[in-house]
């Protein structure tokens, strides 16, 4: 018969299966954002040049309508910055588990520093520092979104765990759970 005791590997588990409920969904996740991040910051230049056009004409085109007058093409760029590692730090603390969020920041901090010094050795590509504080920035959300997430499915779970157990047992002053039928002696 197993032990009750604190070492006890079954406790741990069932920790585990509460404590990272949407592990899996977050690593599907990471398994398509990882290399489009990859993608989007290491692309040449000359690819993502064609963009600019486009975008500034229907920057310009908003502007003629009074509509997000703020917006430039400069802070667009650091808002995508912010945005890209948003989704890719939610999704790694969701599978490593939200209590490592300072282990993820730092891991998404460290990879934008690595991308931005690739960044410097490809001609035609300008590494900025500025990306760099806009990435962690969207790794701090993306963190922030991740342990939110996981204390929200975490909660739920347990609630559902809750009313399992408490379908499962007597009403307070109820009948024992022995008896006949329920495979006591009935006495």
């Amino acid at each position: 018969m197993a032990s009750l005791d604190s070492r006890d590997p079954a406790p741990r588990r069932q920790r585990g299966a509460v404590g990272a409920p949407l592990r899996r969904p977050a690593l599907a996740a990471l398994a398509i954002l990882v290399p489009v991040a990859l993608l989007v910051t290491l692309w040449p230049t000359h690819a993502l040049l064609r963009l600019k056009p486009v975008t500034v004409r229907g920057l310009t085109w908003l502007h003629d309508r009074g509509v997000v007058e703020w917006l430039t093409w400069v802070r667009l760029e650091v808002l995508a910055n912010v945005a890209m590692l948003v989704p890719v730090a939610a999704a790694l603390a969701l599978a490593l588990g939200a209590r490592r969020w300072p282990w993820v920041l730092g891991a998404c901090v460290a990879a934008s520093v690595g991308v931005e010094l690739v960044q410097l050795q490809m001609p035609g590509r300008v590494a900025s520092p500025l990306d760099v504080v806009a990435n962690a920035a969207g790794a701090a959300l993306g963190c922030a979104l991740g342990v939110a997430l996981e204390r929200v499915a975490v909660a739920a779970r347990r609630s559902r765990m809750r009313r399992a157990v408490a379908e499962h047992e007597p009403a307070a002053g109820g009948a024992p759970l022995s008896g006949p039928g329920r495979g006591g002696s009935g006495r």
